[in-house]
């Protein structure tokens, strides 16, 4: 599953929109489907408190056939990046993880990933950083 936040959040209803989404992509895929979630949060920028609040019940919700979920932020926003590792840890959930280098998430995605959802990865993983 790939997931493009390109604004960042901004309101909880940007989360909300996302948990929707997530949701409705869940339902979608087969029982039998593992998946593995890469998000690109590069133009995420440091959540207000309600949003960072949201974002964590968001990131907590799991669902058992996800088997690895990996965020990419954007090295150059050193505090988002902070705030976007800490409301991972507090999901507690040890098969998500936040990179800011593409080459570490897609060292740690690729074992769980088939050639045509590596090539979806790597198109993801170039995609520009700007909005």
């Amino acid at each position: 599953m790939e997931i493009r936040v390109g604004a960042g959040y901004r309101t909880v209803d940007d989360i909300n929109e996302m948990i929707a989404l997530m949701s409705a992509e869940f339902a979608r895929s087969t029982a039998l489907d593992h998946l593995v979630i890469a998000a690109d949060w590069r133009q995420c920028r440091v959540l207000t408190p309600e949003v960072a609040e949201r974002a964590v019940l968001m990131l907590s919700r799991s669902n058992p056939r996800v088997k690895r979920s990996a965020i990419l932020h954007a090295r150059e926003q050193s505090t988002s990046v902070l705030q976007v590792m800490r409301l991972a840890r507090e999901a507690k959930l040890p098969h998500r993880r936040v990179f800011t280098e593409t080459a570490e998430m897609r060292g740690w995605l690729e074992p769980v990933l088939n050639a045509e959802e590596l090539a979806r990865l790597d198109l993801l993983l170039r995609a520009p950083t700007s909005a």
